[in-house]
């Protein structure tokens, strides 16, 4: 197979991404998604398996689940939207959301809902995925594997996250605990990934009418 040169590579490049909005390709999370892919795909060739379905398995559904996920979805909108109300700083979504608010209404409604179901997974792919399983193999306690790695998450919406600041720290922390307990009693990713995206809704619909 003919080689392309490196002229021919970036022209392609740039034609593959000429089509999506700008604001888009240089959103703050692009190389973290970039990174994902890379080390899921370096997992998928290194990987057993069986070790990656115990990252990715969905888990038992029912009744008491249910309930808890619920309860914690509302909570979640509750306190986010109180702190949203509140805070003078809503992180790095606000500067993001002002960028990209020359869209219509269908696209914001699509970009918010593709942000949701995109970011809970790779949070809780993650942090309640990859960290809270790996820690409770390592050391069989299962509120010592939810802190630890639930501390991780809550670290990372310090500084851009919603909410952030040592406050947010809090809240993360409680959410995030809330959300590996149910990973732990579900054992599997469902019923957090499912909480989590309606967190992340309310995330994206409050940043979408704070920047109107």
């Amino acid at each position: 197979m003919r080689k392309l040169c490196p002229l021919k590579r970036g022209q392609i490049m740039y034609g593959c991404i000429m089509f999506l909005p700008h604001d888009i390709i240089n959103m703050v999370f692009i190389p973290f998604i970039i990174a994902l892919l890379t080390s899921t795909v370096l997992a998928l060739i290194f990987c057993p398996v069986s070790y990656w379905l115990s990252w990715l398995k969905i888990g038992v559904v029912e009744r008491n689940s249910i309930i808890l996920g619920i309860m914690i979805s509302l909570g979640s909108v509750i306190v986010l939207t109180a702190w949203g109300l509140w805070s003078d700083d809503l992180g790095a979504g606000e500067e993001i959301m002002k960028q990209i608010m020359t869209y219509n209404h269908f696209f914001m409604v699509v970009l918010i809902t593709a942000f949701a179901l995109i970011n809970a997974f790779i949070e809780e792919f993650i942090y309640r995925g990859i960290a809270q399983e790996a820690i409770y193999k390592a050391i069989p306690n299962p509120y010592f594997a939810i802190f630890l790695a639930t501390t991780c998450f809550a670290a990372a919406h310090v500084r851009y996250g919603f909410p952030n600041g040592k406050l947010g720290y809090a809240m993360t922390l409680i959410y995030g605990s809330l959300l590996g307990y149910l990973r732990f009693t579900t054992k599997g990713i469902l019923m957090p990934y499912l909480t989590h995206v309606i967190s992340d809704i309310v995330v994206g619909c409050f940043l979408f009418f704070s920047a109107k």
